[in-house]
């Protein structure tokens, strides 16, 4: 289950989008139920394009809880971190290519790499 927002603001250096979302889950598991809840706040800042070239920022706040009958309850919060672009090709397609870094639970990071190739006709 989860439920999200977002917004559009226009600069005039960039496009920029507030956004917060909730997320949660349940899961039955053998001889437990654990039940997850996440909700991140960011911003993601769109900048003018440079030539064929659109860079994009984003920083979020992301909070993540945790239930088990086994385990107890655990909670973790932590920034994520963003930034990669999209590039028109002269082709009609378009390259994007994104980076995301935070921190899953305590300890532990996470590094998210995306490149993606869209062809329209």
């Amino acid at each position: 289950y989860g439920v999200a927002g977002e917004g559009a603001v226009e600069t005039e250096m960039a496009m920029l989008y507030p956004f917060l979302t909730f997320n949660g889950a349940t899961e039955d598991l053998a001889g437990d139920t654990l039940v997850t809840q996440q909700v991140s706040a960011g911003l993601r800042v769109t900048f003018e394009p440079t030539g064929n070239l659109t860079p994009y920022l984003s920083l979020a706040y992301q909070g993540t809880r945790q239930e088990s009958a086994l385990t107890g309850t655990t909670e973790h919060a932590a920034p994520r971190y963003g930034f990669g672009f999209d590039a028109r090709m002269d082709n009609g397609g378009r390259v994007g290519f994104d980076v995301d870094l935070g921190e899953t639970v305590e300890d532990l990071r996470d590094i998210g790499l995306r490149l993606s190739y869209t062809l329209e006709f």
